[in-house]
């Protein structure tokens, strides 16, 4: 197998690698060069810290009225491009581009309804091995995790239910991937509302096959939760977007009565925004599910995975030891298969099919841990959909099975899952 490795998985880095993908090969230098032509173009609003130099996240305390709008735009030589009532936030772009960031800060801190000022972050996916793979039929004997998770016999319980509705906060979904489309529900392109929410990268079609790949069709392979719905929700472009889509992007399955969220995808630092997004979903009794990172190391702050309520995965291998590349800390909830997982693809040229392979392929990373455990909380609320998000998050933690030390340790967290286990309870 052809093994490559892609800055794809979830993970925000102050020190962004741009396109340095690690490809041993000359033909796709060219293709390389033009994509890091793109980049510099969107990278040129942020700076070296990822933080943007024109537009600015700012949190109110009270419900924002378009009189005050138009108000602090004029009062404070600024424009609102965005606002997330339900949050109450908003997005304001500085008119001057010469006026220091530091006079526009104090500016809206001096503000008695403003709680929170900060610079838009950048959001980048990570890198992350994967290999192609030669696929004519069904696939499923290859996805060594659904054993490893007890899924057939979690099956005989329930194979999930299309009530259920699993968001896929991440780059888009292709929508007419065979093994995909009779699954997926009406989405939202939270970067170009008027387009439909393709994938454009690759990372995103390979989570939702992970959750809900159509089982029992003769194709690729099996979802966990092959008979509940995915909805797509697109808030990366090119492998890029920002924390404020990302939370536009929670709100939005939020209110368009996601049960379930998973969020492969993170951060190194503070932000509101995601903060708010994910207590806002959380008190709707939404499941928000979410990788621990790929940097090898146990980090202070990791959003959204660390924030209260979310349940953050980390990974393992086919032999049930703590994956290489996973990160850990005192927060990681469960962990899960997310070492050589095969999963759909775009069935159309992206930055991974465009190396890999079309339709189906192998990824590593956290990303692909996060989907299975969503993909478990979609089963438990199948069989029991008066469960809270809380107890649901329970029963996932409680039924796993303990591996490392003893108990709850930072690495496995609970223990790596089982849906057999978790729908016995």
């Amino acid at each position: 197998m052809k093994k490559i490795f892609f800055k794809l998985t979830s993970t925000f880095l102050v020190s962004i690698f741009l396109s340095n993908c690690g490809i041993d090969s000359n033909s796709l230098l060219l293709d390389e060069a033009t994509q890091l032509n793109n980049e510099d173009s969107y990278l040129s609003e942020f700076n070296a810290m990822g933080k943007s130099e024109k537009r600015f996240s700012i949190s109110f305390k009270n419900k924002l009225t378009p009189e005050y709008i138009n108000k602090l735009e004029n009062k404070l030589n600024t424009k609102f491009t965005r606002i997330i009532p339900q949050i109450g936030i908003a997005v304001a772009e500085k008119i001057s581009i010469e006026e220091p960031n530091s006079k526009i800060e104090s500016s809206f801190k001096a503000e008695s309804n403003v709680e929170d000022f900060e610079q838009v972050n950048l959001v980048k996916l990570e890198k992350i091995m994967a290999e192609s793979v030669d696929i004519d039929d069904s696939q499923a004997k290859n996805q060594y995790h659904l054993d490893i998770i007890d899924l057939n016999k979690a099956w005989k319980t329930t194979l999930g239910k299309s009530n259920i509705k699993i968001a896929i906060v991440d780059s888009g979904i292709d929508l007419n991937h065979p093994d995909l489309r009779k699954n997926l529900i009406k989405g939202k392109n939270i970067i170009e509302p008027n387009k439909q929410p393709m994938d454009d990268n690759g990372h995103g079609t390979h989570v939702a096959g992970i959750v809900g790949a159509v089982a029992n069709n003769g194709l690729g392979v099996s979802g966990v939760a092959p008979n509940c719905s995915i909805m797509p929700v697109k808030v990366l472009t090119n492998g890029k977007g920002s924390d404020i889509d990302i939370a536009e992007g929670i709100v939005w399955a939020t209110d368009n009565d996601a049960d379930i969220i998973n969020i492969s995808i993170g951060i190194y630092t503070k932000s509101k925004p995601i903060e708010k997004a994910v207590k806002y979903a959380l008190s709707k009794n939404v499941v928000i599910v979410s990788s621990a990172g790929n940097d090898s190391k146990s980090s202070k702050i990791h959003l959204p995975s660390m924030i209260k309520g979310v349940i953050e995965v980390s990974a393992t291998d086919k032999k049930d030891k703590f994956a290489t590349f996973s990160n850990f800390a005192q927060q990681i909830s469960v962990s899960a298969p997310g070492d050589k997982i095969l999963s759909t693809l775009p069935t159309y040229n992206t930055e991974i099919t465009a190396k890999v392979g079309k339709k189906y392929g192998i990824l590593s990373g956290t990303s692909m841990a996060s989907p299975i455990v969503a993909g478990i909380a979609a089963l438990i609320k199948s069989k029991d959909n008066s469960l809270s998000n809380t107890e649901i998050k329970r029963i996932i933690e409680y039924s796993s099975v303990d591996l490392g030390k003893k108990g709850y340790d930072p690495y496995f967290g609970y223990g790596r899952v089982s849906a057999y286990n978790a729908l016995k309870f």
